[in-house]
This record gives structure tokens, sequence and C-alpha cells, in this order.
């Protein structure tokens, strides 16, 4: 399931935000699942300026390894540090991200303390535009 838009900066560049949620599930099957979805984003987004987030549902951020290879920065997982934003069977993982493309920078990201009403902690990041 996702959301995508596009808008235009002031000065008439394009970026496609586009919001995810991907195939829940901490299995081998789960997992291949969403390598396959991983692999169809990155072809939509190719040589798209883009602001990817959602609930990635990844055990742990290796799986993420698509988007770093493609050159993207990330807020969970990157230079930031990993952030254990959800949880399943009390167990804590870096669920959530936000996911740049390559040319846009990421200089902040973090996540909050708590929940609040959510199941997932909110995770955050300035991006350079």
């Amino acid at each position: 399931q996702y959301a995508t838009g596009t808008f235009e900066t002031k000065n008439g560049d394009e970026i496609t935000f586009f919001n995810f949620h991907a195939w829940p599930g901490l299995t081998a099957e789960a997992e291949a699942n969403r390598a396959i979805e991983f692999a169809e984003i990155l072809t939509i987004l190719n040589g798209k300026t883009f602001i990817l987030t959602g609930d990635m549902n990844v055990g742990d951020v290796s799986e993420l390894e698509p988007f770093t290879s493609a050159g993207c920065h990330m807020a969970n997982g990157g230079d930031f540090g990993v952030f254990y934003t959800g949880s399943s069977a009390g167990v804590s993982y870096p669920f959530d991200n936000v996911i740049v493309s390559p040319d846009l920078t990421m200089i902040y990201a973090n996540a909050a303390e708590s929940s609040g009403t959510s199941d997932h902690k909110l995770i955050f990041a300035d991006i350079v535009i």
C-alpha cells in the first residue's frame, strides 16, 4: 500500500513524496516479499528526486540494503544510528524510516521517545531541499 504525490520547490525542482507500508511479518517469506516491494519502489522512483517515508516492517536495517546500494540516505539505520520504532512480541525493531534520494541531503534524524497514541514511535528527519 502506498500514496504518492509530487510537489514543486520555489526554484521549480520537482520532488516526489512516497509513503509506503511494507509487507508485515518477520518471517523469511515476509522478508522476500519486502525485497520485491523495495525493488519495485526503486524502479518507480528511478531518476526522481524523492522522499520515501513509511513503515518498512524490517526486522533489521540490513533489509534496506537496496536503498543504500542505490546511494539513498536513511534516517533509520544510516548516519544517525538505529531507532527502534516498533515492536512485535515484546521485541523492538527499526520498522519505520525516512529515505531520500542521493541528490538530497539529510542533516538530522531521530525518533520520538514514546509512541503516544500509536503503536510506533514517530521518526523524523531534517532534509535540505
